[in-house]
């Protein structure tokens, strides 16, 4: 779809919302992720147009997964995260409320104070009956064998690398040293669990289970002028494995947390399940596991068939600079896993 295109589906959800006037003028925004946002701007008002890259047969759809979870949120955890205004499914265009803020790169605890207790607020018993039909969140396992069987399948597309150019055969270079590390990790984590009562067959009961953003952390969190956090993009959100939820808060490389936030946190999200120690202690457990996870993530564009969707968020960036940046963060994040 051409940005000629994107202007006429967006004034025609704008008129959907607001009525006639002007149609609004876009402005792309800050480029992050997978798709493209726009702040739309007319009459005095302002909202977000988000325009979603295509989803291919079997591939999560975003817009939907997005939509379903704000319009749990606007109920379950009001004022916390933008309201849901229009959506064109067959464009792949939604207009959402704008939240205006800051990114906070140095989180405090007030900050994931604040987080937590969003989490709190989607995952209250009394709102939970509400969010049955909310879909599963992108990689949610609730058995470990299903973990450990999606970690093997991202590490060997890796090695699926091409060592033709430079940069690309330091990736598979580092690739190599991630399966070697993975060698010790899964025998480990195995063991570990065992030592819980936890077979990696074991799933997760239902009770157990949360509603979760994913992608979760203060890359995706603005702080407005009265003090207010709240929280965007959820094209990844639905049903998870709450350890999961928790380990990718700080694990997620764009803005980290401190690690000496991680007891609070998760005794704050996690404290009201029955099992706590266990889902605790398990979070522990399986930190190395989403940390060396998060290191094959920032290698996906080394990967053709998922290089393509940054391509679509930013088609001006050169996919050589982007693989640069990304290999970089992976060495980093890597490295400091390895100490």
């Amino acid at each position: 779809m051409s940005d000629d295109a994107v202007a006429e589906q967006a004034a025609a959800l704008w008129r959907q919302c607001f009525g006639k006037g002007e149609p609004p003028r876009l402005t792309p925004c800050e480029v992050s992720g997978n798709n493209r946002v726009f702040l739309a701007d007319a009459d005095g008002r302002q909202a977000i147009v988000k325009w979603y890259s295509p989803a291919a047969p079997g591939q999560r759809d975003r817009l939907a997964a997005e939509w379903a979870f704000l319009s749990y949120a606007a109920t379950a955890a009001p004022d916390m995260a933008p309201r849901p205004l229009a959506r064109d499914e067959a464009a792949r265009l939604a207009l959402l409320e704008l939240c205006p803020g800051s990114k906070q790169d140095k989180p405090d605890q007030s900050l994931v104070r604040a987080a937590a207790d969003f989490i709190r607020a989607l995952n209250r018993p009394d709102h939970l009956g509400k969010a049955a039909d909310l879909p599963l969140a992108a990689d949610a396992f609730f058995c470990l064998s299903d973990h450990l069987a999606h970690m093997e399948g991202r590490l060997q597309r890796l090695t699926a690398i091409s060592d033709d150019e430079p940069l690309d055969a330091e990736a598979k270079r580092l690739v190599a040293e991630m399966l070697s590390y993975w060698d010790d990790l899964r025998a480990r984590l195995v063991a570990q669990s065992a030592e819980l009562g936890l077979g990696p067959d074991d799933v997760l009961p239902q009770d157990l289970r949360c509603i979760s953003p994913s992608d979760f952390g203060f890359h995706n969190a603005l702080l407005d002028n009265v003090g207010r956090l709240r929280f965007i993009d959820f094209e990844y959100a639905g049903w998870d494995d709450p350890v999961k939820m928790v380990c990718d808060f700080f694990l997620q490389p764009a803005i980290p947390v401190s690690l000496s936030y991680f007891d609070e946190f998760s005794a704050a999200t996690l404290g009201h399940y029955r099992d706590f120690p266990i889902l605790q202690r398990r979070a522990v457990i399986m930190r190395p596991f989403f940390a060396l996870k998060w290191c094959c993530i920032m290698l996906n564009s080394f990967v053709p068939d998922l290089a393509r969707r940054g391509i679509f968020a930013a088609p001006m960036q050169r996919l050589s600079d982007r693989k640069r940046q990304r290999l970089a963060a992976a060495r980093q994040s890597f490295n400091a896993l390895m100490v």
